[in-house]
């Protein structure tokens, strides 16, 4: 029975840690903001590096509504601060980026025989 006892309070200490990175108190399960004061709006996100510099890309949400606007792009050099650089490949006026559709997981990478682009 003790070590049953043991387990539940391990897993519960475990749950209950908070997520230090670089110093800063990012705490699961409360918003990040960017450098706007914004909160970032990344979800199903996934963080790139391209020389020093990190980008996260994310399904842009809305509380309104369940619909694809667009990736957001976020840009940091320490993983912790966020600024926000604009929507990629927003929603486009109809096909399969059109209304009514849903852009879920987003995936980039980075091809170097090709130009970059400029934020």
């Amino acid at each position: 029975m003790s070590r049953i006892l043991i387990s539940i309070l391990l897993v519960i200490s475990l749950c209950s840690c908070k997520t230090l990175q670089t110093g800063s108190n990012m705490i699961s399960g409360i918003p990040w903001f960017d450098t706007n004061g914004n909160i970032v709006n990344a979800h199903g996100a996934c963080i790139v590096e391209e020389d020093g510099r990190y980008y996260l890309f994310g399904e842009y949400k809305s509380d309104t509504a369940n619909v694809f606007t667009g990736f957001s792009c976020y840009s940091s050099a320490d993983l912790v601060n966020w600024m926000f650089e604009r929507i990629v490949l927003p929603q486009q006026k109809e096909g399969l980026l059109g209304p009514r559709r849903i852009g879920e997981r987003v995936k980039v990478m980075h091809c170097p025989a090709l130009p970059q682009a400029s934020m």
